[in-house]
Order: C-alpha cells, then structure tokens, then sequence
C-alpha cells in the first residue's frame, strides 16, 4: 500500500507525525468549535445520501480499494 492512496488517511508513522499531528489550540482560540466524531460521520452520511457519490476530479479514481487489492487483503 503507498500512503495517501487506497486506505484514506493511512500514513507511515513517520509521516502522520507531521501530517495528523496538528495542534488545535489556535483555532479553539479563535473560536472554532469542534464536534463528535460520530456526528460528524453521520451527517455526511446523510449527505451522501440525499446527494449521491461526488463524481472524481479529473485525472483521479474513485477512492476506495481496487477490487484485487480488497481481495488480497481478505484473504490474509
């Protein structure tokens, strides 16, 4: 697996260090308000929904497993 591909936001540890590993004390001293996890999860469930699977940009797949890898990956 290459990071940033198939798996959303799966990094090597080395990576995420800097990519996820963001403090968020500026932004809540600016106000920006935060909220669970599991609501935002399903409103974008919702969303998706009522408006159906965004079409790709240009040049980019769908993302998610290739078909071959999923299978590969079930089968260990």
């Amino acid at each position: 697996m290459e990071p940033w591909q198939h798996l959303p936001f799966w990094l090597p540890a080395d990576v995420a260090v800097t990519a996820c590993d963001v403090g968020t004390t500026r932004a809540r001293e600016l106000g920006l308000p935060s909220r669970p996890v599991q609501e935002s999860v399903a409103d974008t469930w919702a969303w998706l929904q009522r408006a159906g699977r965004p079409a790709p940009p240009p040049g980019r797949t769908l993302p998610g497993l290739p078909g071959d890898l999923e299978n590969a990956l079930l089968r260990t």
